[in-house]
């Protein structure tokens, strides 16, 4: 005898073979359009709840991109000003001539003042609706209105000091 491994309850068996044969194979392909249903419905669910799920995923993380946009920004010229606060510190206290030559400290300096143009264009070139903190927001005002005449006066007397 043949008989299925999802029997419904309540099988009557008969007793001819053929008919009991028949009866098992067509409950057992009832049993598995049944599975195949529920099977295909929690696969589109699950699929359905991996798609809304990535949707919203993408959603947070663009949100806070916007975020991380600013304060990185603000990150990079905030190391950016630490760099030149120590020439700062060594020119003002007239030892830059003591562990990096003049060359080497005009180097530094140009090259952190582009550095700091280039975090400036960056900043300029968010949209307005993603500057969200208005002391970074401050900072960046005031690094494009005052520009860099202190590093600028720095260099015009190191290179007649060359």
């Amino acid at each position: 005898m043949v008989f299925s491994t999802y029997p419904p309850k309540g099988l009557k068996l008969e007793k001819t073979s053929n008919m009991l044969a028949f009866k098992t194979i067509n409950l057992t392909i009832k049993a598995h359009n049944h599975m195949n249903v529920r099977f295909v419905a929690s696969m589109a669910i699950a699929i359905i709840s991996l798609a809304v799920g990535f949707y919203l995923l993408n959603d947070i993380n663009q949100e806070n991109a916007a975020e991380i946009t600013q304060k990185h920004l603000d990150k990079q010229l905030t190391e950016s000003n630490e760099r030149l606060a120590i020439i700062k510190d060594k020119f003002y206290n007239g030892e830059y001539h003591g562990e990096l030559q003049t060359e080497e400290v005009i180097n530094i300096i140009k090259a952190e003042v582009a550095t700091q143009k280039k975090i400036l264009e960056q900043y300029n070139e968010l949209p307005s609706e993603l500057k969200t903190d208005k002391t970074i927001d401050m900072r960046f005002w005031q690094l494009g209105k005052y520009s860099w005449a202190g590093e600028e006066s720095m260099l015009n007397s190191l290179e007649k000091n060359q």
